[in-house]
């Protein structure tokens, strides 16, 4: 999509100004968003959007060794560890124990050894640091479903539509089983896979002791690799019904990334199988020479290309195509505009002066929390804004303007370094999230008939 690039600099107009003292204005009805619709087609400016999809009004914060930080469960969050990227390497780590599998043990063998176990210990203490903040992504999803499922349950007592419903809970249902199938359990799987190839490479240094010799060829050659291969057979199963939706939906994202779900997968079946392979032959590491590469840029493809964070859904109330299509066309025309900006906040906001203007720009564009942990690092307006004594807040546009006056343009500076530095990478993550629901729209949109309640999700 290549929009026009009209002057965006009344996104924070009064036209779509809301009263932050109740976040009411922001949940426009039907009509409303409608007219909002076509003034957009025809105006020369793209204003707030105005669906409270993905805006939360509050920022939740926690005070963690003296510093304040998001609360883990308030947004999905892009936290995968680039080091991931070399759990596939850890099957390797047993190459010096099934390569010199001899008696006495060769120096240079027991060399390479400890540096493989090491290695393939490193990965599984990394695997379980990347475990634990997987499972808090797993946890906030099945939260949200939660959450959205009594929504759909109580629509459907009173017979009204649940579509936009189904939007979210099928885009939520995609990014939890991505979540469990291509990082959680593989996170498990590889980890406890290479923790045991790394028990057992260290075993092998003592390989002149005959049961230390044959406990060793067990973990590093059978048991340390069988978790990654398993895994990849479960997998594959889910890869394979994900990729069939993806492939499914006209809209170019999900198809492009239909690979993506399939990937990790296919890795792991063929690294856990010729990593069976190389308890006995040599070749196996050759086929793992691919893997690995592939693992590699997998990871890293998906963490700057593919993964997002995100809020809450919040209000699904009269979600439609062309309400996120508008949504995602400001968020690019946005992240156009910021890029390399030293006051890029004068070109979002009309009236960058204003304390209420720019915090209703922040808050209709999911940047608060950023501008909030932002504000709690100024040794200026941190006092005033919490007491030193408190080690949870909750943080609000009301709060916030009820700040006194003579703060006022630091934190409109504060607002100014925030969308600086966070607002190109925010935007990028917007636009992503943004096109899977519209994807979910249009496929669930023709199964309903363009319209009308789904029975089931």
């Amino acid at each position: 999509m290549e929009p026009a690039t009209p002057d965006i600099a009344s996104l924070g107009d009064s036209s779509v100004t809301t009263r932050l003292e109740d976040q009411e204005p922001i949940r426009a009805d039907a009509s409303r968003g409608t007219e909002k619709q076509s003034e957009a087609a025809t105006d020369t400016t793209l204003p707030v959007p105005s669906s409270p999809i993905y805006a939360p009004t509050q920022a939740n914060l926690t005070k963690h060794r003296r510093r304040w930080i998001p609360r883990i469960s308030s947004r999905l969050r892009n936290t995968l560890l680039s080091t991931m990227g070399l759990l596939e390497l850890a099957n390797a780590g047993d190459f010096a124990a099934n390569v010199w599998n001899e008696i006495p043990v060769p120096i240079y063998a027991i060399v390479f050894m400890a540096l493989g176990g090491t290695l393939a210990l490193v990965v599984s203490i990394l695997a379980l640091k990347d475990t634990l903040l997987s499972w808090q992504n797993v946890c906030f999803l099945r939260n949200e479903r939660a959450a959205l499922k009594a929504e759909r349950l109580e629509r459907l007592q009173r017979s009204l539509p649940t579509l936009d419903v189904d939007v979210l809970l099928d885009t939520n249902f995609r990014e939890l089983g991505s979540e469990i199938a291509n990082r959680f359990g593989l996170d498990i799987c590889s980890g406890f896979g290479a923790f045991l190839i790394s028990i057992g490479t260290y075993m092998a240094i003592g390989g002149a002791n005959r049961q230390a010799w044959f406990a060793s060829n067990i973990l590093s050659g059978y048991l340390g690799n069988a978790p990654i291969a398993l895994y990849g057979l479960i997998s594959s199963g889910w890869s394979a019904t994900s990729s069939a939706e993806l492939l499914s939906t006209e809209e170019s994202r999900p198809s492009r990334l239909a690979s993506r779900v399939a990937e990790p997968a296919v890795s792991s079946v063929i690294g856990g199988g010729a990593s069976m392979v190389t308890a006995t032959r040599w070749e196996g590491y050759v086929v793992l020479i691919p893997v690995i590469l592939s693992s590699m840029f997998y990871n890293s493809w998906l963490r700057r290309n593919v993964a997002y964070d995100r809020p809450p859904a919040g209000d699904p109330l009269h979600l439609t195509e062309d309400a996120i299509t508008h949504e995602l066309e400001v968020a690019e025309m946005t992240w156009r505009k910021i890029r390399g900006q030293s006051r890029p906040l004068r070109e979002v906001v009309a009236d960058a002066t204003s304390l209420e203007a720019v915090t209703t720009y922040l808050v209709a564009n999911d940047l608060l929390e950023h501008f909030c942990l932002s504000l709690m690092k100024s040794a200026v307006i941190a006092p005033v804004l919490v007491s030193q004594e408190s080690t949870d807040v909750t943080i609000d546009a009301k709060r916030l303007l009820e700040m006194p006056k003579e703060i006022h343009l630091t934190m409109i500076e504060v607002a100014n370094e925030t969308i600086k530095q966070k607002g190109p990478k925010h935007f990028e993550h917007r636009q992503r999230y943004l096109a899977e629901i519209i994807g979910s729209t249009l496929r669930l949109s023709l199964k309903a008939g363009y319209g009308g309640s789904m029975t089931e999700c």
